[in-house]
């Protein structure tokens, strides 16, 4: 769970850095709209004395035919523009350190509209009347990206290609949050952002289920809960990452364990063969008291901090012959063995095969079985 963040983190600041860099080329775009305002001026003063020099001069010739040809093969310039009856500028062809570009305008000359080469690749944006940008289509490090933003500029949403499938992103107008969502390999994940710009859930996919985790404003893990083709566990923890909460469930039944904030168990309750059994433990781990049905018996320990049994008892429960008696310690299952951690998933805590009426196995040995584990596989 913590690379499924990890790896979450770092696409978001990749995501930050690619709105930093379209945020220093829209600069550089503004620079050269001015300087190219004032070349514009400049170019105006020697129009007259360019266009004479250029009328003597004899039309191109069509290499085929040997006549004039009014239409040239070839025409070069760094700036090409188109001026409306007014003489505003609406179309703008130049080219600059990067490559190429092109530029519309209305006829208030308001840019709406930009297409042009960078070194990463190409970009395209589209402007509102307040010259912000709205979106913006461009390439990323694993194929194209696109990006919508608000009246201000400000991106609201993002898709683009991933290393393994799409990637999609929203983002809140008044603070860092959010969601964000991508695809795998393993099928997809889903994290929502809170305001301080931490992961906060997140949803991953595994092969055999899935593990979703909540965390709380600073990105600490609280909650996680995991699913398996038959287990699920969920443990609930403090902001150091100590579990203190651990309930799980498989094919043998449910266990719950509770550890102090020091990490040692203090209560667990967990199956047993042919019964369950619940224990206590003292501040520092160890048991002092455990109960545990086996089948008709009843088994009791009292142990003291050091491991030493100082009560047991054992009664055996018959059709109206109730009946309790002392054991020695040796006479009391499991007795100063309990644990708080609940058993691995798939342990064996009961018999392999549990019998049905009819004597045959539970499940009808029809249980799901995926990637070659055993049914009663926790993991």
């Amino acid at each position: 769970m913590n690379s499924a963040l990890d790896s979450l983190r770092l696409r978001l600041d990749r995501l930050e850095a690619r709105a930093r860099r379209h945020d220093a080329l829209e600069t550089d775009l503004r620079a050269a709209r001015r300087s190219a305002r004032r070349a514009q001026l400049l170019a105006g003063c020697l129009g007259a004395l360019l266009a004479a020099s250029l009328l003597p001069a004899a039309a191109p010739v069509d290499p085929a035919t040997g006549t004039p040809d009014e239409v040239p093969l070839v025409v070069r310039a760094k700036r090409f523009e188109v001026v409306d009856d007014t003489g505003e500028v609406v179309v703008v062809t130049r080219a600059d350190a990067h490559g190429g570009a092109l530029e519309l305008f209305d006829a208030s000359g308001r840019r709406l509209t930009s297409l042009r080469a960078e070194d990463h690749g190409g970009m395209f944006t589209v402007h509102n009347a307040l010259g912000k940008p709205v979106v913006t289509v461009m390439d990323a490090p694993d194929g194209g990206s696109i990006t919508v933003q608000d009246a201000r500029g400000t991106p609201v949403l993002s898709a683009e290609a991933g290393p393994e499938g799409g990637e999609l992103g929203l983002w809140s107008l008044e603070s860092e949050g959010g969601l964000f969502a991508n695809a795998t390999r393993q099928g997809g994940n889903l994290a929502l952002i809170g305001m301080g710009g931490q992961p906060v859930f997140s949803a991953t996919p595994s092969r055999q289920g899935a593990s979703v985790a909540v965390a709380n404003r600073g990105g600490e893990v609280l909650a996680e809960l995991e699913t398996t083709l038959v287990s699920a566990s969920l443990a609930l923890s403090d902001r150091t990452g100590g579990r203190r909460l651990v309930a799980r469930a498989n094919t043998f039944g449910g266990a719950l364990a509770v550890s102090n904030a020091a990490g040692k168990p203090t209560f667990a309750v967990q199956p047993e063969p042919r019964g369950s059994s619940l224990s206590l433990f003292d501040a520092a781990g160890h048991s002092v008291f455990r109960v545990a049905s086996q089948g008709p018996h009843t088994d009791l320990a009292l142990q003291t901090g050091a491991g030493e049994t100082i009560l047991a008892l054992s009664s055996v429960g018959a059709p109206g012959k109730p009946a309790a008696r002392p054991a020695e310690a040796s006479a009391a299952p499991g007795a100063g063995d309990a644990s708080a951690t609940p058993p691995p998933d798939g342990a064996p805590t009961g018999p392999k095969k549990r019998k049905r009426a009819g004597g045959k196995q539970a499940g009808g040995g029809k249980q799901a079985r995926g990637d070659g584990t055993n049914p009663g596989d926790g993991r």
